[in-house]
């Protein structure tokens, strides 16, 4: 019997089999992820850096596409912004959606998308984006 299965048999010693198994995995996969994590943050934050504008987002969220449109249309579209300052990262298709949504809690104080970021900052989703670009405090921050 390898050392974890009796830690866990020791923690839970009425349990299934199967529950002790799912168990192990569970203890794995979150031991692994402090590793990835790192790696996770290291990423997000260069992404975060290199660009005037970054959203993470999901691509079915109203939200996000409320405040993809609103650079879109008023900031891409006119010239405001270029291409390449502007960085949208869809998470809702990537193996670390989670790993991603619990950074942004660390990082902002909220783990929900989008999470809209000007110039390193976060200015919070797609409510504020909105809001922000009604009352002209928008394009000042860019």
């Amino acid at each position: 019997m390898s050392p974890v299965s009796l830690i866990f048999r020791r923690l839970i010693p009425y349990s299934s089999k199967s529950y002790l198994k799912q168990s192990q995995r569970s203890f794995w996969n979150f031991i692994s992820q402090g590793k990835n994590m790192g790696d996770i943050k290291k990423t997000i934050e260069a992404r975060i850096a290199g660009k005037k504008v970054v959203i993470i987002s999901k691509s079915y969220c109203p939200f996000c596409v409320k405040a993809k449109k609103v650079f879109q249309d008023e900031y891409l579209k006119p010239g405001l912004l270029k291409e390449d300052e502007y960085d949208v990262m869809e998470i809702d298709n990537d193996p670390n959606c989670e790993e991603i949504q619990q950074l942004m809690s660390q990082m902002t104080g909220a783990r929900s998308v989008p999470r809209v970021f000007i110039n390193g900052n976060c200015i919070g989703g797609g409510d504020e984006t909105v809001q922000l670009h009604s009352q002209g405090k928008l394009k000042a921050l860019l």
